[in-house]
């Protein structure tokens, strides 16, 4: 127990928070296109964005900071969408060093997007991000979860993701 206490004290993760939106018909989510790649609304999270609350309420205000920053979607918008207290889903980079969590935060009409850059994919353009390798392995994993969900309402997206999801871990 002594070697696997003195590896926990050494390991150091670096924190990303993500968030799931859909659009209303649950089947497209929410990315935004960051260089030549794409990505979900939000990031990495730094002590700044922790230290003020010390408690779980931080998860909130960042969000709604970083949504906006990402998306145009209004902050106001997503504290009221979420909870202080939210359920997550973790992805791991393959060499432990990050550890990327996700949040579904629900639906949102896509005319509150107004930042150039951010726009809804549904699985299947999702999929062809996938094998065009523009999305990391994380967040795919991610998405395919949050697709899989139960939160997420349209049927045929559950159906489509689950085996991706699966495949993912094999």
């Amino acid at each position: 127990m002594e070697i696997e206490m003195e590896t926990a004290k050494k390991l150091k993760v670096l924190k990303f928070l993500w968030a799931g939106i859909f659009n209303e018909h649950y089947d497209s989510i929410l990315l935004v296109l960051d260089g030549e790649k794409v990505r979900l609304p939000a990031g990495p999270v730094y002590l700044a964005d922790v230290c003020s609350f010390l408690d779980e309420r931080w998860k909130q205000d960042f969000l709604s900071r970083k949504i906006e920053e990402d998306t145009g979607i209004p902050a106001s918008l997503i504290k009221e969408k979420t909870q202080p207290l939210m359920a997550t889903y973790d992805a791991y980079s393959s060499n432990f060093k990050e550890e990327h969590s996700g949040v579904i935060i629900g639906m949102i009409a896509p005319s509150y997007v107004t930042k150039e850059g951010a726009s809804f994919y549904d699985t299947s353009a999702f999929l062809r991000l996938v094998k065009e390798k523009k999305i990391d392995r994380a967040q795919e994993i991610l998405i395919w979860r949050f697709f899989a969900s139960r939160d997420c309402k349209n049927e045929d997206s559950r159906k489509f993701a689950g085996p991706r999801l699966r495949e993912k871990h094999k």
